[in-house]
Formats: C-alpha cells, structure tokens, sequence
C-alpha cells in the first residue's frame, strides 16, 4: 500500500510503511493511503499507532553513595578537645569585647546628642507662628482635582467583529499557509501526463481563486530532472475541498522516480 503526508502545507509521497516510519512524523501529521475518507492524524493512523509507543527513555539509575567511614575516637580524647576549643574561642570573644569598648563607647555618645538634637528640633517645629494674616497666607483652593479623583480613560476592547476582521485580513496576506494540495501524476494511454487530486483551504473566514501549482519531476536519486506549472480556475471556500484534474501534452521527463505538488499563489476571492 502506498502512503502519503503533508509537512508545512506540501505534500511527499508515496512510500511504502517502511520507508514512512523512516521520516520525520509527528503525532498530529496528516497522513492519507487507499482506504481512508481524508486526512489522517498519524497517531490515530492503525499502521502507525506503534511508531509513537515508547520514544522516551527509561530512568537513569541513581549513584550509590560512597563515603568513608568517620574516625573512631574515644569519648575521653574527645571531650578533652572540646573543653580546650571552647577555652579558647572564650578567651578570643574576651579580647575582642576588649577592643571594641572604645567604638561602642563613641556611638553612644554619638546617638545621645542625636536624640537631644531631634526632640529639640521638632519642639520647635510645633511651636504657633504669631501674627500671620490671612491675606499673607497662599490661598488653599484649587480649581483643578487632585490627580487620584482624575478620570482614567480605558481603551475599549476590540469587538467580535473587529477580530473577524484582523482574522480575515491574516488569512488572505498568507494563502500558502492555509491551502494544501495533495494529488498524483500519472500518464495515460495517450502518452499524456495526467495531474489529479484536490485543494483543501483550511482558512476560518478567507476564500481564494486561481491557484496556481508547480509540479516538480525528481529523480530516485533526488535530482529535479523537469518543473511545470498549471493553474486551478476554481473557487476555494473556507473549510472546503475542491477535486481537479489537468491533463499536460507529453510525458514525464525519462528517469522520473517521484513527484512533487506545491501552490505558489493564489487570488482573494
């Protein structure tokens, strides 16, 4: 059985389930073959249900602890240290205290005067001022609010309209994201190339006409032997999918092993 899928909007194919499980898939990329309605998931496709089943690793295991064994003392050696170690960090705390009385002595002093220069400083800040008028006073009033009673404009949200809109807008400058071709090329008893398959829009609001496809002939070895290109004069509707066959005088280029359909414009409807 032959399979196809669809990677950023271009169609590859067909492979055999092989040489499909060799590509790149994802879960959610779309795959067709003989037998199925439309588009696929990958992962809801029977043949590849396996592909996606345990891809993470399992757990790397934790590193046994290795630490050397404390040294055995004995509990008379031991407190002897103890007692000398804390003689000594009490005769250091001592010297230092020593040293420090000066300093602390002078910050004393220094937050007294501190103090005494603080409270006679705010005793005279509330003392009345004598013989004030009114008319020296600066008048109080004010003909404009404070800021924090000043109305706050707030921007209004967009409406559903106005994102349709941006949304249609989005869609019609970007075409190419939104149609997919997929399709075969084939030749007839007639010694004709014969182009068939479908356009698919899956636009939300945009529609297209016209739309033009470059079909590329590739050697088994992956060689671009020969291009054509052909335009589709048909209407594509939102969520819709429109079927075309185009006929080409000739055959394909000798050597030819695969094809490949791309769209590389289209007109607003």
């Amino acid at each position: 059985m032959e399979y196809y899928y669809v990677e950023n909007g271009v169609q590859f194919g067909p492979f055999s389930i092989e040489e499909l499980k060799l590509k790149p898939l994802k879960e959610s990329t779309l795959i067709w073959h003989d037998g199925l309605e439309d588009w696929t998931e990958a992962k809801k496709v029977e043949e590849l249900k396996s592909y996606f089943v345990n891809k993470t690793p399992p757990r790397i295991p934790k590193a046994k602890q290795t630490t050397p064994p404390s040294p055995n003392f004995s509990q008379s050696s031991h407190a002897n240290v103890k007692k000398e170690e804390s003689s000594k960090i009490g005769s250091v705390e001592n010297q230092k205290m020593k040293e420090r009385f000066p300093l602390f002595l002078i910050l004393g002093i220094i937050m007294v005067v501190g103090i005494i220069y603080f409270l006679s400083t705010f005793s005279f800040s509330n003392q009345p001022i004598q013989n004030s008028s009114p008319e020296d006073s600066p008048s109080l009033t004010s003909e404009e609010p404070p800021a924090s009673e000043m109305p706050i404009e707030v921007p209004d949200e967009p409406t559903e309209e106005d994102l349709k809109g941006d949304l249609y807008q989005e869609e019609v400058r970007n075409p190419l994201k939104h149609l997919i071709v997929t399709g075969d090329v084939r030749e007839n008893l007639a010694l004709n190339t014969v182009i068939e398959g479908s356009i698919y829009n899956a636009a939300t609001l945009a529609s297209f006409k016209n739309v033009k496809i470059r079909v590329q002939y590739f050697s088994k070895t992956d060689v671009l032997l020969s291009t054509d290109n052909l335009t589709i004069m048909e209407f594509f509707y939102a969520g819709k999918s429109v079927k075309f066959k185009e006929k080409l005088y000739g055959l394909m280029p000798k050597g030819t092993s695969y094809t490949r359909l791309d769209i590389i414009s289209a007109e607003p409807n």
